[in-house]
C-alpha cells in the first residue's frame, strides 16, 4: 500500500523511531534465550499455544504470543494511519497517548458545533374510545436539531402529564425563529437544574441578540459555573426584558447606562497609499 509522508508515522519522526527501536529490543529480549528466563510449559493455554515465559525468579513476564500480537497491532496501526492520511480531506492531527507515544492522523468525523435551535413541538396522547379527542400539548424547546427536540418533549410531557411516545403522537414541528435578529435585547432566563447535592431554581439575564444565543450563553454559564451538564438544566421561562426597570442584575444594568463610552487604545488607520516599504513605523497606541 503506498503512503503519503505524515508526521506520525515517518521513519525520519525521532519520536517514532525511538519507540520502534524500543519495541525491537523489548521484543527481541523475551524471545532470545536470554539467561534470565526460562521456558515454561508448552501446553495449550488461553493466551497461546507455545506457553508463557517465566523468570527463574518466579515472576511472571510477557509471553511470545503477548508480544507477537502487540507487533501486529502495531502493524495495523501503521495502516489505519496511512487510510486515515489518503482519505481525509478534512483532518487533524492528534496525539494518541498509551503506553508508547504515538502520533497518527485521525479524519474529522464531527463537524462545527451546531448551534441550538428553537422549536415548538405539538403532540397529544392517541385517540381512543372513550377520548376520541384529546388535548393537545404544546412546548418550546430549545435543541440542536429535531431529534432531540422530540425527544425532549416526550421527556418533559412523561414528567407533566403521564403520556409516554408508545401512547402518544406528535401532531407538529416547526421552527420558531427571531423577530428581530440584529437589535440587541435583554433577556431573562427562569431555571432549574440538578447538582450534587439537589434541585435548585435559579434566575439568570443575558444580553444578546436572540433567545437562542441567551439559551445558548446560560448552558456555557452553567456548564462554567456549576459544572451542570445539557440534561441537568431545564428550562422554564424565556422572557425579554423590554424595560430597563426590569433588569435585575448588576453586570447588564452596567451597559444599560446613558451615553456609555469604551476607549479604543489600539487604532489601526488604513494606508492612504499602497507602499511596500516605509520609513517610519506607525504608531497606533495613543
Amino acid at each position: 500500500m503506498s503512503s503519503v509522508p505524515h508526521e506520525g508515522c515517518n521513519s525520519e519522526n525521532p519520536t517514532w523511531a525511538k519507540f520502534k527501536k524500543n519495541f525491537a529490543t523489548n521484543f527481541n529480549d523475551n524471545i532470545d534465550n536470554d539467561h534470565r528466563y526460562t521456558q515454561g510449559s508448552c501446553t495449550r493455554s488461553r493466551k497461546g499455544q507455545y506457553g508463557n515465559i517465566k523468570r527463574k525468579d518466579g515472576h511472571g513476564a510477557m509471553s511470545t504470543t503477548d508480544w507477537t500480537d502487540k507487533w501486529t497491532r502495531l502493524r495495523v496501526w501503521e495502516d489505519k494511519v496511512e487510510r486515515c492520511t489518503l482519505l481525509a480531506q478534512k483532518e487533524t492531527t492528534r496525539r494518541i497517548v498509551g503506553r508508547k507515544a504515538i502520533q497518527y492522523c485521525v479524519k474529522t468525523a464531527r463537524g462545527p458545533r451546531r448551534r441550538l435551535t428553537e422549536y415548538q413541538v405539538i403532540g397529544r396522547h392517541l385517540p381512543s374510545e372513550a377520548n376520541p379527542a384529546p388535548k393537545l400539548y404544546r412546548m418550546r424547546i430549545f435543541a440542536p436539531n429535531t431529534v432531540v427536540a422530540k425527544s425532549r418533549f416526550w421527556y418533559f410531557l412523561m414528567k407533566l402529564r403521564k403520556v409516554k411516545k408508545a401512547n402518544g403522537e406528535i401532531v407538529s414541528l416547526n421552527v420558531i425563529h427571531e423577530k428581530r435578529p440584529m437589535k440587541v435585547k435583554n433577556f431573562g432566563i427562569w431555571i432549574r437544574y440538578d447538582s450534587r447535592s439537589g434541585t435548585h431554581n435559579m434566575y439568570k439575564e443575558y444580553r444578546e441578540m436572540s433567545r437562542t444565543d441567551a439559551v445558548e450563553a446560560m448552558y456555557q454559564d452553567m456548564a462554567a459555573r456549576h459544572r451542570s451538564r445539557f440534561r441537568s438544566v431545564h428550562i422554564l421561562k424565556v422572557v425579554e426584558l423590554e424595560k430597563t426597570d426590569d433588569v435585575k442584575r448588576p453586570y447588564i444594568k452596567q451597559l444599560l447606562t446613558k451615553d456609555l463610552k469604551f476607549p479604543l487604545p489600539h487604532r489601526v488607520s488604513k494606508a492612504t497609499g499602497k507602499k511596500i516599504f516605509s520609513g517610519s513605523r506607525p504608531s497606533t497606541f495613543y
